[in-house]
């Protein structure tokens, strides 16, 4: 689990990288996105470790999820998703206690049958030492 201050930064970026396109905080929340195409973030696993004496560092990712309403294809979804992951694996935090490390490449999750919308996913992981 990422600890408060990885997922508050996380979501703040996100919502930067990704506009227009709505982000909506899915953890412990029901939504019902009415837009055509939204994001979130899905926080995995971490591991933590003593730093030094003082700090503890904590290695972990979180997938950038990407929606859009089923049946249009891939192309303009993944180009958005592409594009946004860009912008956000730019940012740099202030403090320097987060640094954004790698980005996957994208897993789809195609929407078939009733199923009403398909997602674009990158998994990214960070080290946040504090």
């Amino acid at each position: 689990m990422s600890s408060l201050y990885v997922r508050n930064l996380v979501r703040t970026w996100v919502v930067t990288a990704a506009a227009p396109m709505p982000f909506y905080d899915t953890v412990n929340r029901e939504v019902n996105p009415q837009d055509e195409r939204w994001c979130t973030v899905q926080f995995l696993g971490g591991t933590n470790e003593q730093y030094t004496y003082c700090g503890q560092q904590e290695a972990g990712s979180f997938d950038l999820m990407f929606f859009a309403r089923g049946g249009a294809g891939d192309q303009s979804l993944l180009q958005d998703a592409e594009d946004a992951l860009t912008l956000f694996m730019a940012n740099t935090d202030a403090t320097r206690v987060l640094q954004l490390r790698l980005a996957g490449p994208p897993e789809d999750f195609p929407a078939g049958g009733g199923v009403p919308w398909y997602v674009v996913s990158f998994p990214v992981s960070y080290l946040y030492v504090h």
